[in-house]
């Protein structure tokens, strides 16, 4: 069984403890340089292979990893406690636990950014870029695409491209596939890079440049001289830097580095990147390049079947789109439980909307922003304009998108004022008049 990986949140508080300090007593040897280069060693205390200084065979490989079997030294020291009569266990962790109780009360002395570059280097996975929120909710009805995606990076695909319509889940679809991946420790993977493009191109074309994350990579890499060469040559070395060992490679959010409509839609822009991505395709790589993008790579066409492989992400199935809102706990005004995701009228309502996941993550936060209001949550939904039309939908701006679902135009369930009594009741007969949901559409904006 292979050792498992330090933790990343265990080595975030490791160097946040060190003061950038060597830990061992009266040592003032750094433990970042001036470069951010780590110029310090993570040392067990208890080594985590059989032969090391203070092996204990009885130790569980999750208490090796441990924070409290960790320690940062200088080569020197490190050298130095190899001498297990002079540093047995209980020395080291008297030493570790004064260092570490001089700054444990002090903001840390190396940057949240370094450290989490140090932690790429050290762990070969860099902390992730990709969208926060991109798991908070349960990744439903895509058992089949990630099987393709699991497939892809255990066969002979050196590139796979996620391809949807914005709002479809690509982002969602692969930031759960990651953290699998992670919870397995990564199986064969041995180094692990992701970069987001959704920041890009909101600014015309000064935004649409490759040069941080070609940067970012290559340093991440073991690039000497992320700087030296021409984008072309960047790009290339990049590629034959991630093809020397088994690495996954995620780029979320490509389309703002591709031409829009046009002679040259789908290709891309940028000289680096289109570099890298050629590199990839072209030469033996282990470990796959996963790419999510609203438009086919046009770069990549003649390699498709071959090492490229283009997923087409499609929307929600109805019964897929109604476990969702049912997970997302959409209630009938007064019930105390969610829907059932075999109501119709929940499975209408997904049908409305073409199973559009942005779409019905919304709805669930309209309905549950406006329950126990004067105007309850109201059933059945009708969406006033376009939204049956999925791909227009998806083709304009986030705020037009959820403008167009706030302006619903429903029809309240009620019954007469005589048969009820003066009461309203969810279950019985519809008035026939189109009422505006309750709250101003600007809820939304």
């Amino acid at each position: 069984m292979a050792r498992l990986r330090i933790l990343e949140s265990t080595l975030k508080r490791l160097f946040a403890l060190t003061g950038n300090r060597c830990a061992f007593p009266e040592c003032e040897h750094a433990v970042v340089n001036q470069d951010g280069d780590l110029i310090a060693e993570v040392c067990h205390i208890e080594a985590a292979e059989e032969g090391g200084q203070r092996f204990n065979p009885k130790q569980m490989d999750k208490k090796i990893r441990h924070i409290d079997n960790l320690i940062v030294l200088c080569p020197t020291h490190h050298k130095t406690t190899d001498n297990v009569d002079k540093y047995p266990v209980e020395r080291l962790r008297e030493v570790k636990r004064e260092h570490e109780d001089r700054y444990r009360d002090q903001p840390p002395k190396i940057s949240s950014d370094e450290i989490d570059r140090l932690i790429g280097r050290l762990t070969g996975i860099a902390v992730s870029k990709l969208p926060a929120g991109a798991t908070r909710t349960k990744l439903i009805g895509r058992s089949t695409e990630l099987r393709k995606l699991t497939n892809a990076l255990n066969r002979d695909t050196h590139v796979l491209s996620l391809v949807a319509w914005g709002g479809t889940g690509k982002s969602a679809l692969t930031a759960h596939w990651m953290v699998r991946l992670a919870k397995r420790n990564w199986g064969d993977i041995e180094r692990y890079f992701d970069w987001s493009f959704y920041s890009q191109g909101t600014k015309g074309e000064q935004g649409t440049s490759a040069d941080l994350f070609i940067a970012e990579a290559l340093r991440f890499f073991g690039d000497p001289d992320p700087q030296a060469g021409s984008p072309h040559d960047r790009g290339d070395r990049l590629a034959r830097l991630a093809a020397e060992q088994p690495t996954l490679l995620i780029l979320d959010g490509l389309e703002p580095m591709q031409f829009g409509p046009g002679p040259q839609e789908g290709l891309i822009k940028d000289p680096a990147l289109k570099s890298l991505l050629k590199g990839i395709a072209q030469r033996p790589f282990r470990g796959l390049l996963l790419i999510t993008t609203r438009e086919p790579i046009k770069d990549l066409v003649p390699f498709l079947e071959q090492t490229v492989v283009e997923l087409p992400l499609d929307n929600l199935t109805e019964a897929a789109g109604a476990e969702l809102l049912h997970h997302l706990e959409v209630r009938r005004a007064g019930a105390k439980s969610p829907i059932s995701p075999d109501d119709h009228e929940l499975r209408n309502a997904v049908s409305e909307v073409n199973g559009h996941a942005l779409t019905l993550q919304l709805m669930a936060t309209y309905l549950a922003r406006h329950a126990g209001r004067r105007h309850p949550p109201p059933r059945p939904l009708r969406l006033r304009e376009g939204v049956e039309n999925d791909q227009r939908r998806a083709r304009l701006p986030r705020h037009r998108r959820v403008r167009t679902l706030a302006q619903w135009s429903v029809r309240p369930c009620r019954r007469s004022a005589a048969a009820s009594g003066g009461r309203t009741d969810a279950g019985g007969a519809a008035d026939a008049r189109p009422v505006r949901p309750p709250g101003p559409a600007r809820l939304f904006e």
